[in-house]
């Protein structure tokens, strides 16, 4: 019996060590959801994320009038939350904003 016990413990363990260690960044174990991602290469001014005139609540709409095209995007759906990640890439840095439907809630800034 302990033998049974431990060999299952010692599987499950290993099996949550090699789920960790994947190289796959971008797992997705939920049925409802949905993704779409949309790269390209554009350029826009730092000036805008660096001054701190995106902020919590704005819309996607908005931020885009804001900084310019957008130079990455990635769109999640679970149930009724779409979470849109999108960047901004710049000769300075790159500029993350997450969007929760619609509405930021994160920002970043990350200098080259």
């Amino acid at each position: 019996m302990l033998t049974k016990t431990s060999l299952t413990l010692t599987s499950i363990a290993l099996m949550a060590l090699l789920t960790a260690c994947s190289d796959k960044t971008d797992v997705d174990t939920t049925a409802d959801s949905a993704a779409t991602e949309t790269p390209t290469t554009t350029t826009t001014s730092t000036t805008a994320a660096t001054s701190g005139e995106v902020e919590i609540g704005m819309s996607v709409q908005e931020v885009t009038d804001l900084l310019g095209p957008v130079s990455f995007s990635s769109t999640r759906t679970i149930d009724s939350l779409t979470i849109v990640h999108s960047e901004w890439t710049t000769e300075k840095g790159v500029i993350s904003v997450q969007f929760h439907n619609d509405k930021v809630q994160f920002t970043q800034f990350a200098a080259n």
